[in-house]
């Protein structure tokens, strides 16, 4: 019986150290994903003049804010949202196919944004007409060049893309 017994208590204990560590694993993942939305409150605010439907506006601001705090992933699912709020709002595409982009890890996925843009209009001419003024048509025609054919064209374009967008873009912080 001695031996059974002591059996029985290590295996117990063993039990109770499993139930312990996945107590702590949920411990650790509420707390990722706790420091995870105080990262998002902390982006700041954006304030990017469009002629997206107010619906579509909370979406699209915070994921330019988000693809501007390289949360790509995070971006793309809002503007995917201000998209659905707005199908003819073409700067959320714009700001969904930017999210096919990351300048810091030299990592382009061309067929995904150019995916984005066929969401859109199947034609640079039919996306055009979609921008509700001639500012947008500008930025659609940057992301058209940028995403378009030619490697020496698409480098000088991101340069005068990202330039334009700075000085035309307010960020709050």
């Amino acid at each position: 019986m001695g031996l059974l017994r002591k059996t029985m208590l290590r295996c117990r204990s063993e039990v109770q150290v499993g139930v312990n560590m996945k107590h702590w694993i949920l411990a650790v993942l509420l707390a990722i994903c706790a420091m995870s939305a105080a990262a998002q409150s902390r982006t700041g605010k954006v304030n990017f003049a469009n002629s997206g439907a107010s619906a579509a506006q909370e979406d699209f601001q915070v994921g330019l804010a988000q693809l501007h705090n390289f949360q790509y992933e995070e971006a793309e699912r809002l503007f995917r949202q201000a998209e659905a709020s707005d199908p003819n709002f073409a700067m959320a595409y714009w700001g969904e196919a930017l999210t096919h982009v990351h300048p810091l890890w030299n990592y382009e996925d061309l067929a995904g944004a150019r995916a984005v843009l066929q969401k859109l209009a199947p034609t640079a001419d039919q996306r055009a007409r979609k921008a509700g003024t001639e500012r947008e048509k500008e930025y659609l025609h940057s992301i058209e060049v940028l995403f378009g054919e030619g490697i020496a064209i698409r480098a000088t374009s991101v340069t005068l893309m990202l330039s334009h967008f700075y000085m035309n873009t307010t960020l709050k912080m």
